[in-house]
C-alpha cells in the first residue's frame, strides 16, 4: 500500500499541471489569438483596395483619381507598420513574467508526476 503522502504529491502535482494548463491557455485567448486576429485583417487590409472593404471616407473616391490612389498606398503603408508593431508586441508577450510562469507550472507538474512514476517503479522492483 501506498503511503499517504504520495497520493498528496500525485494531488499537487496534477493540480500544477491543470493550474498551468489553464493559465497558459488564458494568456494565449487572452493575448495571442487577439493579435493574430488583428495581424489578419490588417493583412487583409493589405491587400485590398476596393474601397468598400475598406470603410473610411476615402470611399467616396473614383478609383481614378490619384487622391484615391494615394489614400490607399498611405492605408497599407500604416497597415504595414501596425502589422510590425505587433509582430513586436507578440513576441514580448512570450517572454512575459506571466507566461513564463503558467508555461513553468505545468511543465514543473509533469516533472513530479515522472519522478514519482520512476520512484514508485523502482520500489515495486524491490
Amino acid at each position: 500500500m501506498k503511503p499517504v503522502s504520495y497520493y498528496i504529491t500525485v494531488s499537487g502535482c496534477i493540480a500544477l499541471i491543470a493550474l498551468g494548463v489553464y493559465l497558459s491557455s488564458w494568456a494565449s485567448s487572452n493575448y495571442l489569438w487577439k493579435m493574430d486576429a488583428a495581424r489578419a485583417l490588417l493583412s487583409s487590409i493589405q491587400s485590398t483596395s476596393d474601397p468598400n472593404s475598406i470603410e473610411s471616407n476615402i470611399a467616396v473616391l473614383s478609383p481614378d483619381d490619384s487622391t484615391f490612389h494615394s489614400g490607399m498606398l498611405n492605408i497599407h503603408a500604416q497597415a504595414s507598420t501596425i502589422t510590425f508593431n505587433l509582430i513586436d508586441a507578440e513576441s514580448n508577450v512570450w517572454i512575459s513574467p506571466a507566461f513564463l510562469l503558467a508555461n513553468s507550472l505545468w511543465m514543473v507538474g509533469v516533472a513530479g508526476m515522472w519522478k514519482l512514476a520512476t520512484r514508485y517503479r523502482q520500489e515495486q522492483l524491490k
